[in-house]
């Protein structure tokens, strides 16, 4: 009873210590290493019987097997393995000090990760680079784009800079996806394979990089798949011509069917137009950018000449 009301002060973070230290524990019961081990199996074994009933209880609100959960997640798994604490010796001078669990820090990472995998899984379906699901983009395009987006640069410099731009644009990839990119590949590793492809690349070829992409002028542009309905009956009663009937003989019945036959022609022929329709089909692109000297708003106001000349005048009048 005691120990179930210890553990009811946090029901939730009280499971999670106790998965997190109970290895490091030699049990009281067990008289060799055959013996602990069967204890260490038990205690997992109620642990993963304690998160099926918790499980349970928050899923359907069964509020009355909170006690059995509380058994079962904390109270079994804590007299299978109760005895003296000590360290794994990983390496020299490690403490012997219960750790706080590090399930909350690896969930919010894995939770972020999820979010930056399917962003990036967005844009580049969306963008025409790939068809593939998402855990096929995990597995097989990501690995691959994380070489072949940053060996050129560390192998031949800033000569490989316009190739690495071309393909980051097949794939609908900005500078700041690059990075995520980078992020949500990387391993908790020592070996050489899972170092940081862009710590061996000089900071002078990442600046002109950064600055290349920028200057490439593209952002990324984005369409509605699915038109709104209202809207679009709206829009179509708005743009909707007058209704007028030309009869074969009319002098503007010649000149009207000459013309549509040549826009029908030009249309046909006109392979910028099939480049634009092509590329607005794309749910996700990347265009250029408007030039930053154009607009509205922009650029020094110049003083009027009149007002200038009358200032000028008022100067030389108080002078005299």
């Amino acid at each position: 009873g005691d120990q179930m009301d210890l553990v009811f002060q946090d029901m939730d973070l009280v499971p999670l210590l106790l998965q997190e230290n109970y290895l490091n524990h030699r049990p009281r019961i067990a008289g060799d290493e055959t013996q602990r081990l069967m204890c260490i199996a038990k205690a997992a074994d109620a642990f993963s019987s304690g998160d099926i009933v918790n499980t349970r209880v928050r899923r359907y609100q069964n509020w009355a097997l909170m006690p059995f959960a509380t058994a079962l997640g904390s109270v079994m798994p804590a007299a299978y393995v109760r005895g003296q604490r000590e360290p794994f010796n990983l390496y020299p001078g490690e403490p012997n000090f219960p750790r706080f669990t590090a399930w909350l820090g690896n969930n919010s990472t894995a939770n972020k990760q999820k979010r930056v995998l399917g962003e990036l899984h967005t844009l580049m379906v969306a963008g025409g680079g790939c068809t593939a699901d998402r855990a096929s983009v995990r597995q097989s395009y990501l690995p691959a784009l994380r070489r072949v987006l940053t060996l050129p640069l560390k192998s031949f410099g800033q000569d490989a800079i316009e190739g690495v731009i071309q393909t980051m644009h097949q794939y609908c990839i900005s500078r700041e996806e690059l990075d995520n990119l980078l992020d949500i590949t990387k391993f908790k590793s020592k070996a050489e394979w899972a170092e940081d492809p862009m710590k061996d690349i000089p900071t002078a070829t990442k600046s002109a990089f950064t600055r290349s992409f920028n200057k490439s002028g593209m952002r990324a542009r984005t369409n509605l798949m699915v038109e709104d309905q209202a809207f679009a009956k709206g829009k179509r009663k708005r743009a909707a011509p007058e209704a007028t009937e030309l009869v074969e003989g009319d002098p503007e019945f010649g000149e009207e069917k000459v013309k549509l036959e040549a826009d029908e022609k030009e249309e046909e022929i006109d392979p910028a137009a099939l480049k634009e329709q092509l590329r607005r089909r794309q749910g996700m692109s990347f265009e250029e950018r408007e030039p930053a000297g154009k607009g509205k708003g922009k650029g020094k106001a110049k003083a009027a000449p009149g007002k200038a000349g009358t200032a000028k005048g008022r100067s030389k009048g108080r002078g005299k």
